[in-house]
C-alpha cells in the first residue's frame, strides 16, 4: 500500500467539482439513484480530523505493516482502497486514549478521493510503542473495517464495525462474564493464556537443544 499524503488527498477533492459529478449522474448514468442527495456537508470526514496540522503521512514501514496485517488477518479487505495517516497531538475521547480510528467513506467521498476507508493512527502512541503494540494498533483499526453484502445486486458496501466488547471492570469483578459479548471475550482470553503457556513450556526445551 502506498502511503497517501494529506495534500494529495485534499488535491483529489479540490480537483473534482461535486456539482459536475452529480450532473454526470443526472445525464443518464444508471448510478444516479444511488448517488442522488449524497453531496452534502455531512458526508465529509470529521472537521476535527481534517483540521490543519492533524494529518501527516505515515512512514513506509507503517504502510507496509498495514499491508502485512491486512494480508494475514483481514483478507476480506483485499480490494479495499485505504488511505492511512498519522493524527498529530494528544488524542483522547471521553478521557481515554484513542489509538486508531477507521472511517468508511460515503459514496460521494469515494468518488472524490478514490478511497474506501480512511485510517487515522495516533502518532504519539504509535511511535513510542513496541513492534508488537504497533501491529496491535493497526490490527484494531482494520478490525473496524468491514463490508455489507447486497443480496439483490451481489455487490458489497464498505462499512465500519462497533467494538465487540463493552463493559465495566467493577461490574465484571462482582458478576463475572455474564453477557454473550463478555463470555466470548473470556473465551478469547482463555485461548490466549493457553497459547502463552505452550510457548513458555517450549522455551526451556529450545534452550536445552541450542545448548
Amino acid at each position: 500500500m502506498e502511503a497517501v499524503g494529506r495534500e494529495e488527498l485534499l488535491r483529489e477533492i479540490e480537483e473534482n467539482d461535486p456539482d459536475e459529478l452529480e450532473q454526470e449522474f443526472a445525464d443518464g448514468d444508471e448510478r444516479f439513484e444511488e448517488a442522488e442527495g449524497l453531496f452534502e456537508k455531512e458526508d465529509l470526514p470529521d472537521p476535527e480530523d481534517m483540521a490543519e496540522g492533524n494529518f501527516t503521512e505515515v512512514p513506509q514501514y507503517a504502510s507496509d505493516m498495514v499491508d502485512e496485517m491486512r494480508d494475514t488477518y483481514h483478507q476480506h479487505l483485499s480490494k479495499a482502497k485505504i488511505a492511512v495517516f498519522f493524527r498529530e497531538a494528544r488524542w483522547k475521547s471521553k478521557g481515554r486514549t484513542v489509538y486508531a480510528k477507521a472511517t468508511a467513506f460515503t459514496p460521494s467521498m469515494r468518488i472524490l478521493t478514490g478511497y474506501d476507508f480512511q485510517i487515522l493512527i495516533n502518532r504519539e502512541e504509535f511511535e513510542s510503542a513496541s513492534e508488537h503494540k504497533k501491529k496491535a494498533i493497526i490490527d484494531s483499526a482494520l478490525c473496524q473495517c468491514n463490508y455489507k453484502p447486497n443480496q439483490t445486486t451481489g455487490e458489497s458496501t464498505w462499512k465500519t464495525e462497533t467494538p465487540d466488547l463493552e463493559g465495566y471492570i467493577e461490574n465484571i469483578s462482582r458478576f463475572g462474564f455474564w453477557t454473550d459479548e463478555l463470555k466470548n471475550a473470556k473465551h478469547a482470553f482463555d485461548q490466549q493464556d493457553m497459547f502463552n503457556e505452550k510457548v513458555a513450556a517450549a522455551e526451556p526445551e529450545e534452550q536445552e537443544e541450542s545448548a
